[in-house]
């Protein structure tokens, strides 16, 4: 078990970008993106902007999915293999940490460039909007734990 678990957690992060970027069925992004919108109030100028952005960007994301996908199965690969070779594990976490920082760059210029068409008013309503779905799912979660924990 103490030589799968290094295993599973490298596995784990490097699919974290391809995870991010397809997201769970539940949580379409045009639906999102919709929800924000009619949570905001959005002119209609502001939902062509913001959409316009997010087709733009859509096509780097999908990308950048494909090579976190690409760094796991390398991973998995390197870990499969008759002798794990530490240097090629090495360069798949390098590149990993590069995937990563390449992805949040991507993703902050999105947010800050989506973020200034909304004002600063809207931006406020979005984030009072998402405090209150954390609450409710903390709650949720709470619930949920005290019913396992009455059983």
């Amino acid at each position: 078990m103490n030589r799968i678990l290094p295993l599973l957690t490298v596995s784990f992060a490097l699919s974290a970008p391809a995870f991010a970027f397809d997201g769970p069925p539940h949580h379409d992004p045009g639906e999102r993106l919709d929800k924000a919108f009619e949570i905001t109030d959005a002119t209609e100028d502001q939902q062509i902007t913001i959409r316009s952005l997010f087709e733009e960007t859509l096509p780097e994301l999908k990308g950048l999915r494909e090579e976190g996908r690409d760094l796991h199965e390398r991973m998995q690969d390197a870990f499969l293999a008759k002798t794990i070779d530490r240097n090629e594990v090495e360069m798949v976490r390098v590149d990993g940490l590069d995937l990563a920082d390449r992805i949040s760059s991507t993703v902050l210029d999105l947010m800050v460039e989506a973020g200034n068409v909304f004002t600063q008013d809207q931006r406020l309503t979005l984030v009072e909007h998402r405090e209150a779905m954390h609450e409710k799912h903390r709650e949720m979660f709470e619930r949920f734990h005290a019913a396992r924990d009455a059983r």
